[in-house]
């Protein structure tokens, strides 16, 4: 509605100067009849305009209470303000969205309310129903996306509600046979739990002929000490095509090789299938062995990208708050997948494992620190001293202005906080990765009592264990966390390579390997040879034993390292004649 300049036209109305053409009332809409202004001014006009005057003035007194409205000047007041040819823009839609089919729905649905309550409840609250979303809009990553991490939310809920009457049984085979407290299993030895097990075999059979801790060990680990010979043998090869050279074992290639190796080995009892241990059959399973790589190399790069994205929002939950907690942890170093696999031994646990290389750990960490010059190093002292430096100046600024911290935006939607933090977290991490130079060099040392920990000792290493190349070799099995994180990632795009092209070419080999090093024992089935520590047959007489194959040998006496330490985890059991 347009707002008349009112005392302009009180002015006309009390000089009587009305315009012939005002047949229909402004104010209140209704028709009036055309007034002579010649005849009967004092009889007739007298009344109505007291009329209007009265309602004007009420008018004027109710629109005072409110917020004053957009009026116009008098130079303007034969023509229409900006703000109601918007007004009108709005409410006369030009013809074209007229015709626009999502309005004419919006109008059909609106017109078709049956619950007027609920139908504000739901406009207000902003509740809408899930099909008034334009979902057919989203990207198809994105969708494709979401359905993906809702599927897998639903996959491990299942597997959870699958796991909870095996969890309950575990709790009683615990509490009530082994007689292990809730509060104790977690710092009760394992031999001590394999002992109890030993008891209640003793008492109360069950349908295995015998049971120690060789025996456990070889059914927990049969699969892991196939993967741990393979590797050791160097039967799997990882050369990204291309490249010439190994990107690295990284997590996702690993459950590829689980998957396409030991699952194709291995039936649903755990037990290697037959035709794996006749020679007949080898072509045909190298044939169905390549066949699976090439399956699941196309099935990698068809969802390359769902992967990565699945990987990053992995990370980021995972990595997030501990790097919120604690900034240096992204600086810090960790064993590869490749390195854990090399220094695994045959029939050792995982906690063993892990208890081993976690009490190598500072040691590894001070030997990588003795070399003062690392390729990181003079870029996390350069990006240190610019970030401490800009965070000086904004925390110099801020002093000066208190009210600068929370309003003063350096960049649109970024304060002076929030440039702060971000300074705070790359100086921290870049820190973590300078090495201190207040400790003493002393690089031999260390590394054998890395050794002690971790059991590998190349002997190209002998001797030159100051020198770089070393450091190299080393840092390569115990790498930065970041620089794992990054290669997981780039790994989404190199391991279909692998698959298609790497891994199709060693598959004789593979099939090879479980027929030769596949031995039956009784009470326990088809195991890997090495795990059964053999040392006729696998001895290498630089470490002991009385073999004189080569290709019967383990690299670095592994099978004899792992005799050792299993051992010592395990001191109430009596090895073999060959073994003592």
């Amino acid at each position: 509605m347009v707002i008349f300049n009112c005392s302009n036209w009180l002015k006309r109305m009390s000089q009587h100067d009305w315009p012939s053409a005002y047949g229909v009332s402004q104010i209140s809409g209704r028709a009036v009849e055309p007034v002579d202004m010649a005849d009967s001014m004092e009889d007739e006009s007298r009344p109505m305009i007291g009329s209007i005057l009265r309602f004007v003035s009420d008018w004027v007194g109710a629109d005072a209470r409110q917020p004053p409205p957009f009026r116009m000047s008098p130079d303007d007041e034969h023509e229409t303000p900006t703000a109601v040819i918007e007004m009108q823009h709005l409410v006369e839609r030009p013809d074209e969205e007229d015709n626009d089919p999502e309005r004419e729905r919006a109008l059909r649905e609106w017109k078709q309310i049956g619950n007027v309550d609920t139908f504000l409840e739901q406009a207000g609250n902003g509740s809408f129903p899930s099909d008034s979303l334009p979902s057919h809009k989203m990207p198809l990553l994105a969708m494709i996306s979401v359905v993906s991490f809702y599927g897998v939310l639903i996959w491990q809920f299942i597997r959870l509600v699958q796991d909870v009457p095996n969890l309950a049984r575990m709790r009683r085979f615990y509490g009530k046979l082994l007689t292990v407290p809730e509060e104790l299993i977690s710092t009760t030895e394992f031999s001590e739990i394999i002992d109890k097990v030993v008891e209640i075999q003793k008492k109360h059979p069950v349908s295995v002929d015998r049971l120690n801790a060789y025996d456990v060990s070889n059914r927990i680990m049969r699969r892991e000490n196939y993967l741990i010979a393979l590797f050791n043998k160097e039967v799997i090869q990882t050369e990204v095509p291309m490249f010439g050279q190994s990107f690295g074992l990284t997590k996702t290639l690993e459950w590829n090789l689980s998957f396409c190796i030991l699952n194709f080995v291995f039936d649903e009892s755990c037990s290697i299938r037959r035709g794996f241990l006749k020679d007949v059959r080898r072509e045909k399973l190298s044939q169905g062995l390549q066949k699976r790589f090439l399956i699941m190399g196309l099935i990698n790069l068809f969802l390359a990208p769902f992967i990565f994205v699945f990987l990053l929002a992995y990370f980021i939950f995972r990595y997030g708050e501990e790097l919120y907690r604690n900034p240096k942890s992204i600086g810090m170093r960790q064993y590869t997948t490749a390195a854990r696999w090399k220094l695994r031994e045959f029939n050792e646990l995982p906690h063993y494992f892990n208890r081993r290389l976690a009490n190598s750990h500072r040691k590894a960490t001070k030997y990588i620190d003795q070399f003062q010059i690392s390729r990181f190093d003079p870029f996390a002292r350069l990006v240190s001293f610019i970030a401490g430096s800009l965070a000086v100046v904004l925390i110099g600024i801020t002093i000066a202005n208190e009210d600068l911290l929370m309003h003063f935006e350096i960049t649109l939607g970024k304060s002076v906080i929030w440039y702060v933090g971000l300074l705070g977290v790359v100086l921290t991490i870049c820190r973590s990765m300078i090495p201190d130079s207040t400790k003493s060099s002393d690089p031999e040392k260390l590394m054998n009592d890395i050794a002690e920990y971790t059991h590998y000792m190349p002997r190209s290493w002998k001797g030159k264990l100051h020198t770089d190349n070393i450091r190299k070799e080393f840092g390569t099995m115990f790498n930065y966390k970041f620089t794992i994180l990054f290669k997981e990632l780039v790994s989404v795009v190199t391991t279909p390579f692998v698959l298609l092209v790497t891994l199709p070419k060693c598959t004789d080999q593979l099939v090879e390997f479980f027929r030769e090093f596949s031995v039956h024992v009784d009470g326990i089935g088809y195991v890997c040879s090495f795990a059964l520590f053999d040392f006729q047959r696998h001895g290498n007489k630089k470490y002991g034993g009385a073999g004189t194959d080569k290709r019967q040998h383990t690299r670095q006496g592994k099978m004899e390292k792992s005799f050792i330490s299993f051992v010592g985890n395990n001191p109430n059991w009596t090895p073999h004649e060959d073994g003592s």
